[in-house]
């Protein structure tokens, strides 16, 4: 009955979502849709279902390589005390705010509390539980495996972190349920591994590479066009928020108004609090900000350090794929290897990948043409529970000369890649997409790019002599244009941390 009373909710939630605020800038006839564009705070909408799904004849997947960020998670440290500082406002101003226009606003407070700081939400758990219920129906050659080795068949891989390891045995529940004799719902146990934080060169790379984080993450040039883009269009939001709810506010607050809209809506569905004091084209100018930011944390504008240092993800994977067809007997049950992580491990695969690429450098000042027309919206890339799928095939029914082909699946939906190899096919002769990758991506070494000395290995005495082992640490620069932005680093890491 809960659950049944749970998904009538999110039902209604939803057809509010898709009725509400204004209309899409690209095309004045198609509603806008809030849940598009909240950047890494959009809550997940499967971008297809089972009817879209295509198939080869000649080929069946026998593996998938999936990775996924966590669900919808509470505010971070940093966003708690900014909405904080924005009840504290409310609450000084209660007596000249709008409450004619307003009434929910004199009264209002914070639901967040320090001690939930980024924990995964109950719409995360349900994000991860549903799509694995969709994956299992969308892919039965992968998911009904059987009940015997069940839990063989697929392996788990989580960061060490709260919501990305809740998110793992969410999806696990929505996966091993009605799979044993655990409890009314006969769950199966599953088994499921991660790897110490500072040491996760797969999932959590982005924090276990010190240059990244020092010439990167810690760089105030990193954010120079994300600033410019705000400090242009926040004075006229501001002035227009003060003008409708009768009190200034600055425009750092709008940044907080901001927040408490996309944090109600991603975990709530709530759109007629502080999402009202916001018209259509605020919410496009706070995504671009926020695009900006991972356009030059790790993607397409900054060092290509920020995305060289996925490379340990890709190389599991093909590893994987390797042993499967080669018939390695430690990989003989295992149909599916699941990773959840986070947006920052989810961008820069991606962009390893070369998948979103517009080749245009984003800046502040982009075109509102060329900003419309981008394929590079972290709403879209990495929304919560945002995933990635690369699914393996054994096509030697076909009798082609191809024995084994491999799909991307993004969010869902299959696409086409631009690699040369696979000649826009669909089903890419794996053999050509592996070889795409194989002189850089899969060749790249992560102690190099990190700076890391790997143990020395003693070569044999030559002459009563040792030979050491020599390390070459590979310093790593960063050039951006545009000015220098004066503000502190430790502003900045908590920036970072709260997108994760």
């Amino acid at each position: 009955k809960m659950r049944e009373y749970v998904f009538r909710i999110i039902f209604i939630a939803l057809c509010c979502v898709y009725g509400a605020v204004g209309f899409n800038p690209t095309d004045p006839d198609e509603p806008f849709i809030l849940a598009e564009h909240l950047s890494t705070k959009s809550p997940y909408f499967p971008l297809s279902n089972s009817s879209s799904q295509t198939t080869l004849p000649g080929c069946r997947p026998i593996f998938l390589n999936f990775v996924a960020r966590h669900g919808a998670r509470q505010p971070s440290g940093g966003d708690i005390k900014a909405l904080e500082d924005l009840q504290t406002f409310v609450q000084q101003n209660a007596a000249k705010l709008n409450a004619a226009k307003y009434p929910w606003l004199p009264s209002w407070t914070t639901p967040y509390t320090e001690d939930q700081s980024q924990d995964l939400a109950a719409a995360g758990e349900l994000q991860l539980y549903d799509l694995a219920k969709r994956l299992a129906k969308d892919y039965p050659d992968i998911f009904d495996a059987p009940l015997d080795m069940f839990h063989k068949s697929f392996i788990i891989r989580t960061s060490e972190v709260e919501r990305t390891s809740r998110s793992g045995n969410s999806f696990a529940l929505g996966l091993f349920e009605n799979k044993g004799i655990l409890g009314p719902a006969r769950v199966k146990s599953w088994f499921s591994f991660t790897h110490p934080k500072e040491t996760d060169r797969e999932l959590r790379f982005f924090k276990a590479c010190p240059p990244f984080v020092k010439d990167v993450l810690d760089n105030d040039a990193t954010y120079t066009q994300s600033d410019l883009w705000l400090d242009k269009h926040t004075p006229s939001i501001a002035a227009r928020i003060s003008a409708d709810i009768g009190v200034n506010i600055t425009k750092e607050q709008v940044d907080s108004v901001w927040k408490a809209c996309a944090w109600e809506f991603a975990l709530t569905n709530e759109s007629s609090h502080w999402c009202s004091l916001l018209q259509k084209d605020d919410f496009l100018a706070f995504e671009y900000r926020e695009d900006l930011k991972f356009f030059y944390e790790s993607g397409y504008g900054g060092s290509s350090l920020g995305y060289d240092i996925a490379c340990p993800l890709l190389k599991n994977m093909i590893d994987i794929f390797e042993a499967k067809i080669h018939r390695d007997e430690d990989y003989k049950f295992e149909r599916a290897r699941l990773r959840f992580g986070h947006a920052e491990t989810i961008v820069p695969f991606l962009v390893m990948m070369d998948i979103f690429n517009d080749s245009v450098r984003y800046d502040a000042n982009t075109s509102m043409d060329l900003i419309k027309k981008r394929t590079w919206r972290s709403s879209m890339i990495t929304p919560f529970a945002g995933n990635i799928m690369i699914m393996l095939y054994n096509c030697s029914e076909r009798n082609d000369g191809v024995p084994y082909r491999v799909k991307l699946i993004h969010n869902e939906r299959e696409f086409h890649s631009d690699y040369p190899e696979c000649q826009g096919e669909l089903y890419c002769d794996y053999n050509k997409f592996k070889q795409h990758f194989e002189n850089q991506e899969l060749a790249c070494n992560f102690n190099q790019l990190c700076g890391f000395e790997p143990k020395p290995t003693p070569a044999p005495a030559i002459v009563g002599a040792v030979v050491g082992a020599i390390t070459l640490v590979v310093g790593v620069g960063i050039g951006f244009f545009g000015g220098w932005r004066g503000k502190h680093i430790y502003e900045r890491k908590k920036s970072y941390k709260q997108l994760e």
